[in-house]
């Protein structure tokens, strides 16, 4: 299986546009993880007129679609045929003010029209935090102006962007000290469940069981590139030390944790393998990304 190339059939389209982001304490209750993102249902609409055909250029269009599920199709609309859209969608998210710019997927189009909505994995790849937004009390204090305050908050600039199927990752700790056995099931359910892209040099974080973080810079692909798409392929995951240093502190750390396990006599047994210097790769095993 991991010898097999992952197909890249879906169309290519052409669209971008402008949208205010929506204020943390307004996007919250939605529960935003990882890449995914929420746009207004004229977003849909746009992309949808966007991958018409180009052999039936002059064909209605309709926005009869279900905005919480953005590959659903009508088999009665006029699109059936002719206006298929790419499967997962994919964007490469910009900011104007500082050039960040990070991929993402779509989860709904369910946002307020103008509007897009972030979860913290986006908002800190494209360098946007809470201070930048207005109050809750401020935007209480006048619904009238919800419109014109809206037109203060950051805005970005989100084009359609294929990406490649990616086939292999390296990730590397910003800290020494994690211990695989902390971090290895979870950063695989993450990926699977809350990521559709992966963006070079952006920082994905892995929330522990005792609510401790674990940081990773993504740090290199294949294919080669700024991106790669997560889904539906067999990714191949490298976790490498940033340096020799770390690399020795971490095993330091590791064993550490091992010898007072085995006092306590709690100890796994077994050899220590992960965290060898930076010359060996370390890889997780059984196809971290397959069928994600």
């Amino acid at each position: 299986m991991g010898d097999i190339e992952p197909q890249d059939n879906n169309p290519s389209i052409t669209w971008s546009a402008s949208f205010s982001v929506v204020p943390p304490a307004r996007s919250a209750p939605k529960d935003l993880r990882g890449d995914k993102i929420l746009l207004p249902q004229s977003a849909l609409e746009h992309l949808l007129a966007a991958s018409r055909s180009p052999s039936h250029p002059n064909q209605t269009f309709s926005s009869s679609r279900d905005p919480f599920n953005p590959y659903a199709t009508h088999q009665s609309g006029p699109y059936h045929e002719t206006s298929q859209l790419p499967n997962p969608l994919t964007f490469r998210l910009v900011n104007p003010i500082n050039g960040n710019a990070v991929h993402a997927g779509i989860r709904e189009f369910s946002a307020e029209e103008g509007q897009v909505a972030l979860g913290p994995y986006l908002m800190e790849a494209l360098g946007i935090d809470s201070s930048m937004f207005a109050s809750e009390s401020d935007i209480d204090s006048d619904a009238h102006a919800t419109s014109d305050q809206s037109k203060a908050y950051p805005r970005i600039t989100i084009h359609a962007k294929h990406l490649p199927k990616g086939t292999y990752v390296r990730l590397r700790p910003l800290e020494a000290g994690y211990n695989p056995d902390d971090w290895k099931s979870l950063l695989e359910r993450q990926l699977r469940q809350s990521f559709t892209t992966l963006t070079k040099d952006a920082v994905l974080a892995v929330r522990g069981v005792k609510g401790e973080q674990f940081q990773f810079l993504i740090d290199k692909f294949s294919p080669e590139g700024d991106g790669i798409c997560v889904v539906d392929t067999d990714l191949e995951v490298d976790i490498e030390a940033l340096n020799e240093e770390q690399a020795r502190e971490t095993l330091g750390q590791i064993m550490a944790q091992e010898e007072t396990g085995s006092a306590n006599g709690s100890s796994k047994g077994g050899t220590l393998d992960m965290w060898k210097p930076i010359d060996v790769q370390n890889r997780l095993d059984n196809g971290l990304c397959h069928a994600i």
